[in-house]
């Protein structure tokens, strides 16, 4: 089979090119716009690399045309909600203009590939008022443009499916993190922290924003084999939410991460305003029955074995020279 991941060298676009190239039978092209330096553990040497930007429409186009793909997993664009406070328009026409110019691109190549449209968690907001688990009935109600970015994503995607026939599954995944991922995001962050106490490069604290959010997290190692599975075995037209299940307080989340560091009684936790993100959600915890019942998914690692290999990553990167500072979570 050939694929084409867009986004490849993000973060899950890694994950999910290693993941896909464990079956021989399978030929990756990754799409990734162009850059003067690429911050992160590299690619597969087999994948094939197209460099294009997805808000330039004919460039998007001719890559799809040049991979002639079965399969496509939509993975660039801005995912930090964090991003949008500084740059609004920039999101929208990012994750918005991007998705709508690959499945352009999909329809002119001859409409044969199967897509998957990757929405997010955010397209909730803060989920259903009173109820525990979210599943994909609960109304799309965001709260930042982040969200607003990805209900956008995952209407258009159902445009396609009804109006142009093209073969798309669309997913609501929630928060996925693992080794690999920047330190703009929560659970990274803390890991970088620690390690970097751990190496004496920073003073013994732990800077941090609001620690009281429960939140679900599962493994992007998990998060990538549910992908393929959505494509696999996932309806046409259809949409389901991927996650573990399980709600976790960030704060007993940066309470495994010392203790995975080893470093429980020598460090101390600072509060930081600028590591605050407006509109988190106090609770929403994922409810993927719909996506069980249909692929048999489950999570194989648990959020200990996550956090600790996220924590030797970043040991193993920060030893091994400077890593540049991203931006705040």
């Amino acid at each position: 089979m050939r694929i084409l991941i867009t986004g490849v060298r993000g973060f899950v676009g890694r994950h999910l090119a290693t993941y896909c190239l464990q079956d021989a039978r399978n030929e990756v092209w990754g799409l990734d716009r162009p850059r003067e330096s690429v911050v992160g553990p590299p690619l597969p040497a087999s994948v094939r690399l197209c460099t294009a930007d997805i808000t330039d429409r004919p460039s998007i186009i001719a890559a799809v045309q040049e991979a002639q793909p079965d399969a496509v997993y939509h993975l660039a664009g801005r995912s930090n909600p964090a991003s949008a406070l500084a740059d609004p328009s920039g999101i929208l026409k990012t994750n918005i203009y991007g998705q709508l110019h690959l499945l352009q691109g999909v329809v002119a190549a001859g409409n044969q590939a199967r897509v998957l449209v990757v929405g997010s968690s955010k397209e909730y907001g803060s989920g259903p008022p009173g109820e525990q688990r979210t599943d994909e009935a609960v109304a799309l109600a965001p709260v930042d443009l982040y969200g607003v970015s990805k209900v956008a994503q995952d209407m258009l995607g159902h445009h396609f499916s009804v109006s142009e026939q093209c073969h798309v599954v669309r997913v609501r995944p929630f928060n996925h993190i693992g080794p690999g991922q920047p330190d703009s995001f929560v659970a990274s962050a803390f890991a970088r922290q620690l390690a970097e106490i751990k190496l004496s490069q920073r003073e013994p604290w732990v800077e941090v924003g609001n620690l009281t959010p429960v939140v679900d997290f599962t493994d992007v190692r998990d998060m990538v084999r549910a992908y393929v599975l959505a494509l696999e075995c996932g309806e046409p037209g259809a949409v389901y939410n991927i996650g573990s299940g399980q709600g976790v307080q960030i704060r007993v989340l940066l309470d495994m991460l010392i203790e995975a560091s080893g470093l429980a009684s020598q460090v101390s936790v600072h509060p930081d305003p600028a590591r605050q993100q407006p509109g988190n959600a106090t609770l929403i915890v994922c409810d993927a029955s719909r996506f069980r019942t249909v692929t048999g998914w489950q999570p194989r690692y648990s959020l200990a074995e996550t956090l600790r290999d996220l924590y030797h990553y970043w040991l193993d990167r920060l030893e091994s020279g400077p890593v540049p500072d991203q931006p705040l979570c």
